[in-house]
């Protein structure tokens, strides 16, 4: 009797849990799927890192949804941290490359001015 009821927690617990994961999926599935609405996509990002390469710069960015990179020309004055409005290419991404962070192109961006807090 008692395994019968640890064994019925167990049960309940794991639908939880799967339940709440596809909750999760459906929320993320549904953001993907705003942004493929368009083949392009503007957006806020922050600079998360650069790697640098000998013609051009890859940039590591930060939405509000998702991480991607894209590249930059070398002579761009962009460094760690600074906030842009991005204007990117939205097609042929699917969506385990939307969770995973993906690679695309940069059609337009411009810098945007980053907010003085008290500590600065």
């Amino acid at each position: 009797m008692f395994i019968k009821i640890i064994k019925s927690k167990q049960i309940v617990t794991i639908f939880i849990l799967f339940f709440a994961l596809l909750i999760n999926i459906l929320l993320e599935y549904g953001k993907y799927l705003e942004f493929i609405d368009e083949e392009v996509f503007e957006t806020k990002v922050e600079v998360l890192n650069i790697y640098q390469k000998d013609d051009f710069d890859i940039l590591k960015l930060k939405s509000s949804n998702f991480e991607f990179f894209t590249n930059m020309p070398k002579n761009e004055e962009i460094k760690r941290f600074d906030l842009l409005n991005i204007l990117i290419v939205s097609r042929n991404i699917d969506f385990i490359d939307y969770l995973k962070g993906f690679y695309t192109k940069t059609i337009y961006f411009d810098e945007l001015q980053k907010e003085q807090t008290v500590g600065e």
